[in-house]
């Protein structure tokens, strides 16, 4: 997935151009599987397109796939179906990919954003300069942050491994998942879910049910004491005059 438009927000007031998020080359999400037991489906794959579901056979195996928007967030639900006289195993994955980060932010935290095990960590670009970073959760998000948008996804899947990465001029934030086993004649559903938004914490509230952590990721800076506060009085202002010119002054 790339190449994703913010409908809603412009990239300033005298401009009509739309927020562009993962666009441009090394900016896109890949999900999958891999499996020591199949041939899984990848970047080669020719799926079959049936009323907006993608299908794919292979050796008594089919993958089924539905991508879905609903607001700011994207739901890739898989099915995979054993119709074979085995049982089989795959192992989930979901990447971001970026090119060269955005600038670092003094205001708020920046960069790559992992929530695992109930604790949510930053690692800014510099510190991805230098080093890896990996924790292994029950379930998780990561993904990246600039100082206004987010990219963070979530795979619904238990024993996972995230990282975050860069490798040349390129930044990785990857969810593994260890195998899952599909017993003979029967079916799993994997859904993966991506937040590409504003860091907005009326909007990463509501997606928190699908993509845990998400709403810890909205910082308020230094001031976060004074800011909180104030952005909660003017949202309420908005709320009651519709204008936030009236509700800042």
């Amino acid at each position: 997935i790339s190449n994703i438009s913010l409908n809603k927000h412009k990239q300033d007031s005298k401009s009509d151009a739309t927020v562009s998020l993962l666009s441009g080359e090394n900016n896109f999400i890949e999900v999958g599987f891999v499996s020591q037991d199949i041939q899984t489906p990848n970047i080669n794959t020719n799926w079959e397109m049936k009323s907006g579901v993608m299908h794919w056979n292979n050796a008594g195996i089919h993958f089924t796939r539905k991508i879905s928007v609903d607001g700011y967030v994207i739901t890739i639900s898989d099915v995979i179906k054993n119709n074979s006289n085995r049982e089989i195993s795959v192992s989930p994955y979901a990447t971001i990919i970026r090119g060269v980060g955005d600038k670092m932010s003094s205001v708020v935290e920046t960069g790559g954003v992992v929530y695992a095990n109930s604790k949510l960590d930053y690692t800014n670009w510099n510190k991805l300069n230098k080093k890896s970073v990996a924790y292994s959760t029950v379930r998780g998000s990561a993904g990246f942050a600039d100082q206004y948008w987010e990219t963070v996804f979530s795979v619904d899947a238990n024993d996972q491994t995230i990282s975050l990465k860069k490798t040349g001029d390129v930044y990785f934030a990857q969810t593994n998942v260890a195998p899952v086993k599909i017993a003979a004649k029967s079916e799993k559903e994997i859904n993966t879910y991506v937040f590409t938004g504003p860091r907005d914490s009326n909007v990463l509230n509501v997606v928190a049910d699908k993509i845990p952590g998400i709403n810890k990721t909205m910082d308020y800076g230094w001031f976060w004491f004074f800011a909180q506060p104030m952005l909660w009085m003017i949202n309420w202002l908005y709320a009651l005059v519709g204008n936030y010119g009236v509700a800042i002054i």
